[in-house]
């Protein structure tokens, strides 16, 4: 082999060995390049001329898609013209920043947040740009949406009708907003010194100070919240009273600071000295202002005050996030109460109503709500409700309303009662007036027995009259609990021949020109065969009041005569028994109207179908207190034009707590 033939040979060694390692070094840039987690593109001439992997990933487009694609076609059309006007000046040698965050359109055309640090190189003999691009999209929406909540709280802090201040742990100012700023009457030359300062300059002495830091200082250590109301001065040297309430910002690092509300109450205070000033009815004016009050969303409680959350009973944190179902009776009241108020609301007018609620214990209690949109063009922001306790009003209303119509039903009783006694004291009155002038002109010339007829019709008229006051006084009585129940032994075949016997006579004078009614009187019934022997000595051992009893058998035989065809038969029956005594007495009458039975033992009520037949109304109320006072009952039975059965049955043993219910009140005569 020659020398230049072996030289060639190692050359070409040489050469094969270079490109080996070349390949290698290659192979590792290539692997590092492909798997990196940041995007690496190079822009020649506007377009793509080289992408990795993860630049692909990133917009989700293929290698072969992006290259040769125009750059600028990727870009979020809003951010082109910054991207552009950087590239240009990156290309002419500009001192431009290397690294911004901008737009890109991925394969859905949905813009993404990059971050692109891009230098100038020389790709392929040609200028040309490498850029390295990192997906910053999660991050920058979330940075997006944190500006976005503190912007909120800001301008919620900010707008704030009372005074919030942020102090460190000394006691200074970190910040506070423009409410705590009017409250104290900062100017705007003294504003930019507030912060790290104190408020000691505003307390009444240096006393009051060290005397309120100290009481917050130890509420602070332990976890407390604390509130006070003071004098203070503001910045003018004119003093105004304050609500100061404030508390940790973290109970476990109080060097974190703390955060205070401040409220002037002076108008408050002022009231408040006024109103000790006058009498009670101001005072309960002043504790009726105070109301609960709720902040909802899709009628979830969002936020609640103290005065709610004491109203329903519930502490405030077990109602935030709940359904205000909660605090309803049943949810049929508070979906038909959401079916009323969210179509007004939506309108954008207020909503009130008046709705039963229910506190945490299942008791209920009247409330007045009143609700508002926070927005009207957007109801998701919720409502704001406002509630205000008016049970004792409800209550109040009630009573008034249960006066209101016994003072009616009074006032047709009177009405009933001046009707009644005008129309049945006339008719024995004229006869009374007419009899009397018989015997003073023609007296003397009148025989014996017509003498005797008018004396008989004025003895008639006047127990007629007497009748019937003495059943007005008798009701008078009961109304007013002054009937007394006096039973003794007595003889009830006697009392009921002679009740019987005078019932019969009285309307044989008073209707003596047609045919007698009859009456059929059975005292021979024994209830179930209870007793044994002669009933006649069980109807002679009998305990009853003997004038309740007349006023009972008494009435309701007149009744039954009165309502019943002349020469009619009454039955009056009386039954036996171990424990009770059992009275019947049945007509073949007009009978009553269904319609009137419910009412039939009202004093003053007379059926609706009795026509000219006079009467008081009296007499079956008399019967059923004179019954409820022995302990008793009393059934009736009716049909129209067929007759009338009342049943009255009287315990036989004396009633020991006659407490019988008295009915509708009538004024005393």
């Amino acid at each position: 082999m020659s020398k230049n033939l072996q030289e060639d040979n190692i050359e070409a060694e040489v050469q094969r060995r270079l490109a080996q390692h070349q390949r290698l070094h290659e192979d590792k840039y290539r692997h590092v390049i492909d798997n990196v987690s940041e995007g690496i593109v190079v822009i020649q001439d506007g377009r793509f001329v080289f992408v990795n992997p993860s630049a692909c990933k990133i917009v989700d487009y293929t290698t072969p898609e992006l290259q040769g694609r125009e750059f600028l076609l990727m870009v979020f059309p809003d951010d082109r013209d910054q991207v552009m006007d950087r590239y240009v000046r990156l290309l002419r040698g500009e001192d431009v920043e290397q690294r911004y965050a901008f737009r890109v359109l991925n394969r859905h055309a949905e813009p993404l947040w990059v971050e692109l640090s891009a230098v100038v190189i020389t790709w392929e003999g040609q200028p040309a740009t490498l850029a390295f691009v990192s997906d910053i999209h999660e991050r920058r929406c979330l940075e997006e949406k944190v500006r976005e909540n503190l912007a909120e709280r800001e301008t919620i802090l900010e707008n704030s009708i009372v005074g919030i201040a942020f102090l460190d742990h000394q006691g200074r100012f970190r910040w506070f907003n423009s409410a705590l700023a009017q409250i104290f009457g900062f100017t705007e030359k003294s504003l930019e010194h507030r912060i790290g300062k104190s408020l000691e300059p505003f307390y009444s002495s240096r006393e009051a100070y060290l005397a309120t830091g100290a009481s917050a200082s130890e509420a602070v250590r332990q976890g407390h919240a604390f509130e006070t109301e003071l004098q203070m001065h503001r910045e003018d040297a004119s003093v105004f009273w304050v609500h100061l309430s404030g508390k940790a910002v973290n109970n476990q690092d109080l060097s974190k600071g703390t955060v205070w509300v401040v409220m002037d109450i002076t108008a408050r205070i002022a009231l408040e000295a006024e109103l000790k000033r006058t009498s009670s009815e101001r005072e309960a004016i002043l504790q009726s202002t105070l109301v609960g009050i709720t902040y909802s969303i899709d009628r979830h409680h969002v936020w609640v005050n103290r005065k709610f959350s004491e109203m329903i009973g519930y502490e405030p944190q077990e109602l935030i996030g709940q359904w205000s179902l909660i605090h309803f009776p049943d949810e049929e009241s508070w979906v038909k109460l959401g079916e009323e108020a969210y179509p007004v609301l939506t309108r954008g007018q207020p909503f009130s109503t008046e709705a039963q609620m229910k506190r945490k214990d299942g008791s209920l209690f009247w409330a007045q709500l009143f609700g508002r949109t926070v927005d009207v063009e957007d109801m998701g922001k919720g409502t704001i409700w406002t509630f205000l306790d008016i049970t004792e009003r409800k209550q109040a209303e009630e009573e008034i309303s249960d006066a209101l119509e016994k003072q009616k039903e009074l006032n047709y009783l009177k009405s009933r009662f001046v009707s009644m006694t005008s129309h049945e004291f006339r008719t024995p009155l004229a006869t009374i007036l007419s009899s009397a002038e018989l015997l003073k002109y023609y007296g003397e010339k009148l025989p014996v027995k017509e003498r005797q007829d008018i004396i008989g019709s004025i003895e008639i008229a006047v127990k007629r009259m007497t009748k019937m006051l003495d059943d007005v006084l008798v009701i008078g009585k009961a109304e007013s609990d002054m009937i007394e129940f006096h039973s003794a032994p007595l003889n009830l075949r006697q009392v009921c021949e002679q009740i019987t016997n005078d019932v019969q006579r009285a309307a044989r004078l008073g209707n003596a020109d047609g045919p007698p009614h009859v009456i059929s009187f059975d005292l021979s019934g024994d209830l179930s065969g209870e007793l044994s022997g002669d009933l006649g000595d069980e109807l002679a051992d009998i305990e009853l009041d003997e004038h309740l009893l007349q006023h009972i058998l008494g009435n309701l035989l007149s009744n039954a005569l009165k309502y019943s065809p002349p020469g009619s038969t009454v039955f009056f029956a009386v039954a036996c028994g171990a424990q009770a005594i059992k009275f019947t007495i049945s007509d073949q009458g007009i009978g009553l109207p269904a319609e009137d039975m419910p009412r039939l033992f009202e004093s003053f009520f007379r059926a609706s179908n009795v026509g000219n037949i006079s009467g008081t109304g009296l007499g079956l109320s008399i019967v059923k207190r004179s019954v409820e006072l022995h302990g008793g009952s009393i059934e009736v039975e009716s049909t129209v034009n067929a007759g009338t059965c009342f049943v009255v049955s009287l315990p036989r043993v004396k009633h020991k707590n006659a407490d019988a219910s008295l009915g509708t009140t009538l004024p005393l005569l």
